[in-house]
């Protein structure tokens, strides 16, 4: 679905469907540069997202 912008234990930015948001990582860890899957929304401004593959 997109791409994390930098690496995220927590909380960061990925880049989805030609915007940057705001997101946390469900579960891990998600490095720089790696596509990601959103497997959710909280508040509307903030995915919640995983490594894609997973």
């Amino acid at each position: 679905d997109g791409e994390a912008l930098e690496t995220i234990t927590d909380k960061g930015t990925v880049f989805v469907n030609g915007e940057i948001w705001n997101a946390v990582v469900k579960d891990g860890l998600v490095e720089k540069g790696s596509k990601i899957k959103v497997v959710g929304v909280r508040d509307g401004l903030v995915l919640e997202v995983e490594a894609a593959g997973e």
